[in-house]
């Protein structure tokens, strides 16, 4: 459910604005209703691990078998010098093979991934008034529907705004403008959005308190406020105030947005 706005500033007669003058009427009634951090992305990296070292087989060893022929010795009958035949000659051992090879060095390992940048922050968005509604009555107000009514038909005029991009505490101020271009009526009202903690319980405007009401909630990231113009046997119907009236709509004392509606009288 929404939360209706507080009514601070008694309308004006417009009478008593052209004599210079202020003069309070009726105070309009007071309804009040009751009504993205970042997420943060881990870049993970991964070492991709050198393959394993390639082992060379060993050098087969080469081997080598001396032959030695013993020679007989053999004495001369004529007194001839006895002689030692030469021995066979050793045959040389054959050359071993080469050593193998020293294996190769290990592949250092692969340096790892660059980690992905992470996620920029996502900036804050920006307040804004998504629509404005007019009705009749205030379980429809925040529906679809005209923007002209008939003075002797309505006995309250209920303004429904829809903000986005807001969470926190805040205070918004509607001014309502008859069709002679006169501030008719001031409402503001201090609110907390539906899905954040109120922090304080009132909030000072203009050196008066207000109570932090909850706004209502339509969609996600959305807040949603009523307030109620009172028509009915006001300077609006005494005066009868008929003609396009504009409502300017302020957040915490800055100009957001404005809409209109039409009182017309029946024919």
């Amino acid at each position: 459910m929404a939360a209706p706005s507080d009514e601070d500033d008694v309308s004006i007669d417009p009478a008593v604005i052209e004599s210079g003058e202020r003069a309070a009427k009726r105070g309009p009634g007071t309804r009040q209703n009751g009504g993205s951090a970042p997420d943060q992305i881990e870049a993970g990296s991964s070492r991709i691990s050198a393959g394993d070292r390639a082992v060379s087989a060993p050098p087969d060893r080469a081997w080598s078998k001396p032959l030695s022929t013993l020679a007989g010795l053999f004495s001369s009958a004529a007194g001839g010098a006895a002689r030692v035949p030469a021995s066979n000659p050793v045959s040389a051992p054959p050359a071993s093979a080469p050593p193998a090879s020293a294996p190769p060095a290990s592949a250092p390992p692969a340096s790892p991934p660059p980690a992905s940048a992470p996620p920029a922050s996502p900036q804050p968005a920006t307040p804004q008034v998504r629509e404005v509604f007019f009705g009749e009555r205030e379980e429809t107000a925040c529906q679809p529907g005209g923007r002209e009514f008939a003075l002797e038909d309505l006995r309250d005029l209920h303004v429904c705004i829809v903000w986005a991009g807001l969470s926190g505490t805040y205070w918004t101020q509607l001014a309502f403008l008859s069709p002679d271009g006169h501030v008719y009526q001031t409402m503001t009202q201090a609110f907390v959005t539906p899905e954040a903690t109120a922090t304080v319980g009132t909030v000072e405007v203009q050196g008066r308190p207000y109570e932090v009401q909850r706004a209502g909630w339509a969609r996600p990231g959305e807040a949603v406020l009523v307030a109620s113009l009172p028509v009915a046997g006001t300077y609006i119907t005494q005066y009868n105030l008929a003609g396009p009236w504009t409502v300017k709509i302020s957040l915490n004392g800055r100009p957001m947005d404005q809409d209109y509606f039409t009182l017309h009288t029946q024919q």
